[in-house]
């Protein structure tokens, strides 16, 4: 049927926006939009001509009246109307257009502003540290930090850690941490990794010297990076602090702080007396004092401010103790001491030798002290600002008189002698000693002064008792027993007073034995906390983090048993000194351990590195050791893996060579012997065993598992075999081990 359309369309308006079925934002050349109104205009004129010639002219009329022919002024009314309504058309068509294109525009700028982002950003990001290098993929959010240097780094930046680490930290770490909610997560040498877990970490640092050894498990948990902060310089914890910033995000932050930090800096620095001698820095505590050299934090950090420290590193440690004859060496004009209030009684000590008297820095009254914690563990910027106030306030820098050398304020010399002093002064009972040590990786602990029931649930407290030969413990760990019995028989008489009370320990055992005071291994959180209630514990370093020797002082501190031990020490280096001279040049002979073992059927094989207790001995004599076994714990950790032993395949039995090779084994029983000796006979018949220079040489010794021992005992037997092997001679006849009494 056809109608009259007064408005010339075809039945309805078409869909504009369509062009061979495709929408007009989608195809890559735009309609024009004012072309196509004209176009649509004489299209509908077009097809009103069609339609009429269609039906004929003669469309029925709708009424009975003939319908009139339209005027020329009607057409010219109707073509009008149409031309408003194209021009209508036209311009909605183009606004809507134009809002399309604007909205492609905005889009087109949002994606490369999304692309510039992505290429300005420094994710992933690669970190170079002490360990090797570690890829972070994002700004990190949880962070762990494992030492206080780095709590105060983010800190400064206004960044709080998830959690930290924590045993007698300066006092305002707690604002970095606890107190914006940062979790404990155990202490400094010995972090508990279960808590860390639990806190879903993307992020930990470390540092180098307590941290190495568990860098791998760390680095299970979250991306972790190492840094030397512990025996690190001054610039070491500025480049640190730096770092950390880039890592988070704050590069332009840590600027402005350093910008401010170095302003303050620089004022301080004006009020240094260019003029003023050589000092001497360290930490005073039971075992002495430790001088900290040019290359240590807070040596450095003094010469930054214009002192001169007056001492290098000895045998490249940054820190080591120096004794009055050692002070007398240099005759410093400026002491500066780092000490607790309980120090105090060793600093009185130290002050009443007739030596000390005599120095320069006493006559003149050039002897400063300062707060240890804050000194010599803040090592952050905000620890920075701290520091310098104390140097200009004291007059260290400007080298004028000290107000006088007293351990955080209260001098115990004057303070009279009643027990309720003594309470006050170091916060413990009467009859009890507030013990802290630098390699006390706890808080200072109440102990007895004289401990009679003493559980030992580590090595070095059992090896000093019995070393001394005068009292034994009341109980010790377990697996001590088979150890003693099987490598020092001679001890067994001794050993046989001790309760052994299991590994781990049986703490109901523990309790029945009555302990007035335990000595624990760095191991197990939760075990020290309900140790802790028994009674007082102190735990012992991380070993192999301290040399052997290190780890006897210590105790015999805590034993008060110092001068016993350091009379076992002497009487060892005497030893020493005697083979050393027997051999000649040791650094002309290469010296290999290893360890071999039974590996389910198989030749197990270890290479015995630069933290092993036989590397030690060895360097104090002064053997060389075979290119494999010469790394320096940093680089044998990034040859091997760890720092003490590095697991071998029999492939790999060339670099066991050496011009004389020991290979020790340990087991527990009779039934581990034999398996040992299989795993030796099974390395023996290898085709490689034969190429060794050492089994050419017929000077491959199979020795004991005094080889991985910690304490006197053990030292002295490795010299024993050394006299017996290298020196050839009978050792009873020119040395004899003080421990066998002529056996």
């Amino acid at each position: 049927m056809c109608h009259d359309n007064k408005n010339g369309d075809l039945g309805g308006t078409p869909n504009r926006h369509m062009v061979n079925g495709v929408s007009g934002k989608t195809i890559s050349t735009r309609l024009n939009f004012n072309e196509y109104g004209r176009f649509a205009k004489y299209l509908s004129l077009f097809a009103l001509v069609l339609l009429l010639t269609a039906c004929g002219g003669t469309a029925e009329p709708e009424s009975s009246t003939e319908p009139e022919a339209p005027t020329a002024e009607a057409e010219t009314e109707e073509m009008s109307e149409d031309e408003e309504m194209s021009e209508d058309e036209e311009m909605a068509d183009d606004e809507e257009m134009a809002d399309e294109e604007m909205a492609d525009e905005e889009m087109a700028e949002d994606e490369e502003m999304a692309d510039e982002e992505m290429a300005d950003s420094p994710f992933p990001m690669t970190i170079e540290h002490e360990t090797g290098t570690t890829t972070i993929d994002a700004v990190p959010e949880r962070v762990v930090v494992l030492e206080y240097s780095f709590a105060d780094h983010l800190g400064t930046l206004g960044i709080a850690p998830v959690g930290f680490a924590v045993d007698a930290p300066p006092d305002y770490i707690y604002e970095y941490t606890s107190d914006v909610g940062a979790v404990e997560i155990g202490t400094r040498a010995e972090p508990n990794l279960e808590a860390i877990i639990e806190l879903n970490p993307d992020f930990i640092i470390g540092d180098l010297r307590r941290h190495e050894a568990i860098y791998d498990q760390l680095s299970e948990i979250a991306p972790t990076v190492i840094f030397n902060s512990l025996r690190g310089s001054y610039d070491d914890q500025l480049n640190q602090f730096s770092k950390i910033a880039e890592i988070m995000g704050q590069e332009a932050e840590a600027a402005d702080i350093l910008a401010s930090y170095e302003q303050a800096f620089e004022a301080t620095l004006a009020s240094t007396n260019g003029d003023a001698g050589e000092f001497v820095i360290g930490v005073l505590w039971s075992g002495g004092f430790t001088a900290h050299s040019n290359q240590s934090f807070m040596g450095s950090f003094l010469e930054s401010l214009g002192r001169t420290n007056a001492l290098e590193p000895l045998d490249e440690e940054t820190q080591f103790l120096l004794d009055m004859e050692g002070f007398a060496s240099v005759n410093p004009s400026t002491i500066v001491i780092l000490c607790n209030p309980a120090d105090q009684e060793f600093l009185d000590e130290m002050s009443a030798d007739p030596l000390w008297q005599a120095f320069d820095a006493v006559q003149n009254n050039r002897v400063y002290t300062f707060d240890r914690n804050l000194w010599s563990k803040g090592r952050g910027v905000t620890a920075f600002d701290m520091i310098l106030s104390d140097s200009v306030d004291s007059g260290l820098l400007a080298d004028t008189e000290s107000s006088g050398a007293v351990c955080g304020g209260v001098n115990l010399a004057d303070a009279g002698s009643s027990d309720e002093t003594a309470v006050a002064a170091n916060g413990c009972e009467a009859g009890f000693r507030l013990f802290d040590h630098e390699l006390l990786e706890t808080d200072p602990v109440c102990i007895p002064e004289n401990p009679e029931r003493i559980v030992a649930l580590a090595p070095a407290p059992f090896e000093i008792m019995l070393a001394i030969g005068e009292e034994t413990p009341v109980g010790a760990i377990g697996y001590l027993e088979s150890i003693y019995q099987r490598n020092f028989p001679y001890t067994n008489d001794a050993a046989g007073t001790v309760t052994f009370v299991g590994f781990p320990a049986n703490l109901e055992e523990v309790v029945a034995l009555n302990p007035d005071l335990i000595i624990q291994s760095p191991f197990g959180q939760e075990e020290i906390e309900q140790l802790e209630v028994i009674a007082p514990t102190v735990v012992l370093p991380m070993l192999p983090n301290v040399r052997w020797e290190e780890n006897m002082l210590f105790t015999g501190d805590l034993l008060n048993r110092t001068e016993e031990v350091e009379a076992l020490i002497a009487e060892y280096d005497g030893r020493v000194a005697i083979l050393r001279d027997l051999v000649g040049d040791p650094s002309s002979i290469e010296v290999s351990v290893v360890r071999y073992y039974d590996d389910s059927g198989a030749a197990g094989l270890q290479l015995q590195l630069a933290n092993a207790f036989s590397t030690d001995i060895l360097a104090d004599i002064g053997f060389a050791r075979p290119e494999s076994q010469a790394y320096t714990a940093e680089e044998a950790t990034e040859v091997y893996g760890g720092a003490v032993a590095a697991t071998l395949s029999l492939e790999q039995l060339p670099l066991v060579d050496g011009e004389y090779l020991f290979a020790w084994s340990q087991a527990a029983d009779a039934e581990g012997d034999a398996a040992n000796e299989g795993a030796w006979s099974l390395l023996s018949e290898d085709p490689l065993w034969s190429t060794l220079t050492a089994v050419g040489n017929e000077q491959t010794y199979q020795v004991g598992g005094h080889w991985v021992g910690w304490g006197f005992h053990a030292a002295h037997e490795v010299l024993d075999d050394l006299f017996v092997h290298v020196a050839g001679v009978d050792p009873a006849e020119v040395a004899p081990n003080p421990f066998l009494n002529g056996e």
